[in-house]
């Protein structure tokens, strides 16, 4: 059998990991904007508090990755297969349901926030962190809206060809988040309540960077009204769960441990927690940027069936299990469903039947270079 040197994936894989890259590492970055401002100011009470609230912002999280990643691969499959009108309702449909279980869980933290705070781990009891830790979740919750909006509508982007877009939103947010940071904190010294008002302003501006897409003239995620149908949603986030699943591991993780450390270490056992956490997160970002960029290469290959895969697959086995990460597989179901993931014109777009066969046919090869 001749052997074809690969020069598209090479390529490909480097044009789309600097985005990818600037994507996970811009969210990271903002993050660690937060801990460093609300130390500075507050020092180890402020950090306690920021470490209560992650339990509740990573299911936050969980459930619009879970929802944004499953409806944009649905999205992408009903594209591909031509049904422009179904991929429209689908996104529409998402959108809705997203919204109004992100109001409702806005409205339940701001009525109860005491019972919600004690199951996060501290009480009235604890005096300034939990007056700083209501502060800031209460806040946070009230985005939940944005956060929706925002991973949501980036999710769809990207699987609707527009990742330039997405990624410039996410950047011009992060960036507005971290200056306002250091104005609100620091500056007029807003303590948690200020670093929770630049979270929210950064997601703002993030929406608005997207919003162009849902109203220009050449649009496919134009907003109209849908009529629910809670079997769809429920599946779309049954099929998200992949990505979504890291965060509930998390969000268990960090209950468990806020609940332990404040009992046998205090306050400042939390704040040296939670230190670690967000430095940890720059080293989980870079991963997470080499996944988003490696899988549309992996999922195109899968779909094509074709052998250049198995050297990317081989080149990630040298770092973490990236290439059964959420990310990735997300985009193989993409690929096994017909969906062209970075490309619209691709193999799926012309022939869908013969695109889903050639995926069947090249599954095994797949998946024997993961085992």
């Amino acid at each position: 059998m001749s052997q074809h040197k690969d020069h598209f994936t090479p390529r490909m894989f480097h044009r789309l990991l600097a985005p990818s890259l600037a994507y996970s590492l811009g969210l990271a970055f903002a993050a660690m904007a937060d801990a460093i401002v609300i130390g500075w100011q507050m020092g180890a009470t402020g950090l306690a508090a920021l470490c209560f609230s992650l339990p509740l912002h990573t299911m936050l999280l969980a459930f619009v990755h879970g929802l944004g990643l499953g409806g944009s691969t649905r999205y992408a499959q009903l594209l591909a297969e031509g049904k422009c009108a179904q991929a429209t309702d689908c996104f529409n449909r998402v959108l809705q349901a997203g919204l109004a279980v992100s109001v409702l869980l806005a409205a339940l933290v701001n009525l109860f926030p005491q019972a919600i705070l004690e199951l996060l781990g501290t009480t009235p009891a604890d005096g300034t962190l939990y007056t700083a830790a209501k502060g800031y979740l209460c806040l946070i919750a009230s985005g939940a809206p944005l956060f929706l909006l925002k991973y949501v509508l980036n999710d769809f982007l990207r699987s609707d060809d527009n990742r330039r877009l997405a990624t410039r939103g996410s950047l011009y947010g992060n960036a507005i988040r971290i200056a306002l940071d250091l104005v609100l904190v620091p500056g007029l010294g807003m303590g948690t309540a200020g670093a929770a008002g630049a979270t929210l302003i950064g997601l703002s501006v993030s929406v608005l960077c997207h919003m162009p897409a849902l109203f220009a003239k050449d649009r496919t995620l134009p907003l109209a009204a849908a009529r629910p149908n809670p079997r769809e949603t429920l599946s779309c986030l049954k099929s998200g769960l992949p990505g979504a699943a890291p965060y509930l591991y998390r969000m268990v993780f960090f209950l468990l441990a806020n609940h332990l450390l404040l009992r046998l270490e205090g306050e400042n056992g939390v704040a040296a927690y939670g230190v670690i956490l967000y430095v940890n997160f720059i080293f989980i970002a870079i991963y997470l940027g080499y996944a988003y960029g490696s899988a549309p290469i992996v999922a195109f290959n899968y779909g094509a069936a074709c052998a250049a895969v198995g050297p990317l697959c081989r080149q990630h086995r040298s770092g973490a299990d990236l290439p059964v990460s959420g990310p990735y597989l997300q985009c193989l179901r993409s690929a096994r469903g017909g969906a062209a993931l970075p490309w619209r014109t691709g193999a799926a777009a012309v022939c869908p039947e013969q695109y889903r066969g050639r995926c069947q046919h090249g599954a095994a090869h797949l998946l024997s270079l993961d085992s």
